[in-house]
C-alpha cells in the first residue's frame, strides 16, 4: 500500500488497557505455570507474602532457562505469531501470556533467567514507568538488583524466575480482613491449579509414561484433581472416539461418575467440586493436556438432572487452536462446526448411560419384589405414584380395622400418593442426593422387630424363602442393612 503511515499505539494507554483482557488471579498464575512446562519443568514454586500490605508473589521452576537474548524476546508483548508452528508440548498461544498476565494483577514484572552454562539476565516491566515515558521501555535488571530480588533464593542452577511486585487489583484496603481476603484468593488459585494442570500433576492411567510434574504454594504440594473420579470401579468409561480434522485428530473419552450409592460419602461430595455434579457436568477441553474449558455443553443440550453424572474428556492439539477459539487466557473454546455433529452423538450415547445410573436403581426395585411400596401409573399421558394398596403389610392392618377405620386410611393414602413434594426432593437431590440416603442405624433392636413382624406378615401371604429375601433386600431400611436381614432370616424361617 503506497504512503501507508506507521501509528504505533502509545504505551502508556495500550499498557494499562491490557491490563482488562479479563484475567481472573487464578487463570493469571495458570498461564505463568503454562511458560514453566512449556521450558520442560519438573518443579515450580509458587511463593507469596503479604509483606504488610505491599505483597509480593514469586513464580520459580526449574526449567531449560534463558539467556539474555532469548529472555528480552520473551518481554517482548506478542513474541510469537499465533498462526505459527509450535512444538507439540508447547502450552503457549500469542506470546502475551506472561505480559498480560502478569499486567494483570501487578504494576511491576521482573524476570530472571538461569541457564546451564550458568549465564543469568534479568528484565523488568514497570508500569508506572512506562505511564511515566509514555514508551515501550523494558529495564535491564544488574546483577545488583537480581540479588536483592525478593525470592530469588528460588531460583536453581537453571530455571526461571517471574516476580509480581505492586500488586494492585487484589487488594481491598476497605474491609477490615484485607490479609484475609488476599490469602483467600490463593485458596481459589490452589484449586484452580489442582484441576487445571491434574494431568501433570499425576498423569491419567493412559498417560502413565509422562513424567509427573510438582507444584506449591508456599512450599505445599499441589494435589491432582481429576474430575473424572478415577478412584472407583463403579465409574463408567464408555468408547473412545478419534476425530480426524486438517490432519490432527480430535479424542473425545465420555465417562459416566458413579452414582452416589455406590461409593462412600467423602469420595463422592470431593469429586462434586466446589460447584456440585448438576453445574460441573459436560465437556472437559484439554489442550496438549492442560484444562481450558469444562463444566459445559456448548449449549448443544442444556445441563439436566439425567446427565448430571456424565463428564467428557476431550484432548485437542495446539495446532486446532485456530478452530476452537482459544483465547488469550486460555479459558475458553469453541467447538468447530466439523465436530459438534460428532459431540452430539456422544452426548447421545452418554446421556442414556448416564440415565440408567438413576432409572436402573428403580426399576430393580420394581421389578424384582413381588410387593413394591409405590407403584408408578401413567394416567391420560401423565405420570403418578400411588402407595400400593395391595402390600402384604397393608393387606395384614386393614384385617383389623372396621368398614369406617379402613375409609379414612384410603383417604389419608390417596393424599399421601397426590401430595408427593417432588419439587423438594428434586431440589435435594440437585443440591446433595447422598443426604437422601441415609443409612445410619439409630435403633438396631427396633429393627429387628420390624422386620420379625413383616417376614411373619410375608409368610402368612404365601411369599416363600427367596420371595421374602429378594424383598427385604429391595426396600429401605432393611437394604440398608443386609447383616442384621440375615441375622433375622436365618431364625425366623
Amino acid at each position: 500500500m503506497q504512503n501507508a503511515i506507521e501509528l504505533p499505539p502509545h504505551a502508556s494507554s495500550m499498557v494499562e488497557s491490557m491490563r482488562d483482557i479479563g484475567y481472573s488471579f487464578p487463570a493469571a498464575i495458570a498461564d505463568i505455570v503454562d511458560n514453566s512446562i512449556s521450558a520442560n519443568a519438573r518443579r515450580i514454586a509458587i511463593n507469596f507474602l503479604w509483606n504488610d500490605g505491599d505483597p509480593v508473589l514469586a513464580i520459580a521452576d526449574d526449567g531449560d532457562g534463558m539467556d539474555a537474548d532469548t529472555l528480552l524476546e520473551a518481554m517482548r508483548p506478542g513474541t510469537h505469531n499465533p498462526r505459527g508452528e509450535r512444538a507439540a508440548t508447547d502450552l503457549g498461544r500469542f506470546g502475551l501470556g506472561l505480559k498480560t498476565a502478569s499486567f494483570s494483577q501487578c504494576r511491576r514484572l521482573s524476570v530472571v533467567s538461569h541457564t546451564d552454562s550458568g549465564e543469568i539476565a534479568g528484565y523488568c516491566w514497570d508500569l508506572d514507568y512506562i505511564a511515566e515515558t509514555n514508551a515501550w521501555s523494558v529495564q535491564p535488571l544488574s546483577p545488583g538488583a537480581i540479588k536483592q530480588l525478593r525470592f530469588r533464593e528460588l531460583l536453581g542452577n537453571h530455571g526461571t524466575l517471574v516476580v509480581w511486585e505492586k500488586i494492585d487489583r487484589l487488594m481491598d484496603f476497605t474491609s477490615q480482613r484485607a490479609e484475609d481476603l488476599f490469602n483467600d484468593h490463593f485458596d481459589e488459585a490452589r484449586y484452580h491449579l489442582q484441576l487445571v494442570f491434574h494431568r501433570f500433576l499425576e498423569p491419567m492411567a493412559d498417560e502413565r509414561h509422562l513424567p509427573r510434574i510438582r507444584i506449591e504454594m508456599n512450599g505445599l504440594a499441589l494435589e491432582a484433581f481429576n474430575p473424572f473420579f478415577p478412584d472407583t470401579d463403579a465409574r463408567q468409561m464408555l468408547v473412545t472416539e478419534d476425530i480426524p480434522v486438517e490432519g490432527s485428530y480430535v479424542r473425545i473419552q465420555p465417562y459416566v461418575l458413579p452414582h452416589h450409592s455406590r461409593v462412600g460419602k467423602d469420595a463422592y461430595e470431593r469429586y462434586a467440586g466446589r460447584d456440585g455434579y448438576a453445574h460441573t457436568q459436560g465437556f472437559y477441553v484439554y489442550r496438549n493436556r492442560r484444562l481450558i474449558d469444562h463444566g459445559t455443553w456448548f449449549r448443544l443440550i442444556p445441563k439436566r438432572e439425567i446427565t448430571r453424572l456424565a463428564r467428557v474428556r476431550i484432548d485437542i492439539p495446539n495446532t486446532l487452536d485456530h478452530l476452537w477459539g482459544i483465547d488469550v487466557r486460555k479459558s475458553r473454546a469453541t467447538p468447530p462446526g466439523v465436530i459438534r455433529e460428532s459431540l452430539k452423538r456422544v452426548i447421545g450415547r452418554i446421556t442414556e448411560s448416564a440415565g440408567k445410573v438413576y432409572t436402573h436403581r428403580g426399576k430393580k426395585a420394581v421389578s424384582q419384589t413381588t410387593a413394591p411400596i409405590w407403584q408408578r401409573l401413567l394416567r391420560h399421558g401423565e405420570i403418578h405414584y400411588v402407595i400400593n394398596h395391595e402390600h402384604p403389610l397393608l393387606a395384614s392392618l386393614r384385617k383389623g380395622m372396621g368398614d369406617e377405620q379402613n375409609r379414612m386410611l384410603s383417604m389419608f393414602l390417596r393424599l399421601a400418593g397426590e401430595n408427593i413434594p417432588a419439587d423438594m426432593i428434586f431440589s435435594d437431590m440437585s443440591g446433595d442426593p447422598s443426604s437422601l440416603d441415609a443409612n445410619e442405624l439409630e435403633d438396631a433392636d427396633g429393627l429387628r422387630t420390624d422386620l420379625r413382624a413383616l417376614i411373619a406378615v410375608l409368610s402368612e401371604s404365601g411369599f416363600d424363602e427367596d420371595a421374602i429375601r429378594g424383598h427385604l433386600v429391595s426396600v429401605r431400611p432393611y437394604s440398608a442393612h443386609p447383616e442384621i436381614v440375615a441375622e433375622v432370616l436365618g431364625e425366623s424361617l
